[in-house]
């Protein structure tokens, strides 16, 4: 199947428009095919297609939301540079897809999914510029700084927000790559 055929793209997204829609209204395990389906006037049949089952459209929906969070940044060498700009630019890409996130985040398994996806696709992201070197160090470094990220910043922010902001900056300021 070609990914990139336009009747694969649509389908694709109605399959995605209407889950999103269904897991709005109820728990992923209350979805079912025959409804999802019906839902995005697909059959069965092409939805299995597609897709494995439920949980498996639900990591594909959460990877396709994180990464067209991600699409046009092209902040993430601010990370070295300005580390301000960058903190900036990263709370504005999470804000503008902020009901969303919140939807698919809502699940008992969807928070800890949600976040290894983030996690992956921002290392993904600053390895990408070539100023840091993929290693498992790195990796821990970055989950450790950008899970802190993820975690506090909505958990501080109201109260707490310009603390939480100059702590972050501080972080990313002093962020040693190996």
């Amino acid at each position: 199947m070609n990914e990139t055929d336009l009747r694969v793209v649509k389908t694709k997204e109605s399959i995605e428009q209407a889950f999103l829609s269904l897991l709005a209204k109820k728990p992923l395990q209350k979805i079912s095919i025959v409804e999802l389906a019906r839902e995005a006037r697909i059959n069965k049949g092409t939805f299995y297609l597609h897709y494995t089952d439920i949980f498996d459209l639900y990591q594909k929906t959460i990877r396709c939301q994180m990464e067209a969070g991600f699409e046009r940044a092209d902040y993430f060498s601010d990370f070295f540079d300005d580390p301000k700009r960058f903190c900036e630019a990263l709370t504005a890409s999470f804000s503008s897809n902020l009901a969303v996130l919140d939807v698919l985040g809502k699940e008992e398994s969807g928070a800890s999914a949600l976040m290894d996806q983030t996690l992956d696709l921002l290392r993904d992201k600053l390895y990408a510029t070539g100023r840091i070197r993929p290693c498992p160090a790195n990796d821990i470094k970055l989950d450790a700084l950008f899970g802190a990220l993820l975690i506090c910043k909505p958990r501080y922010e109201r109260e707490h927000g310009d603390e939480m902001d100059r702590i972050m900056l501080s972080m990313i300021s002093n962020f040693k790559a190996d």
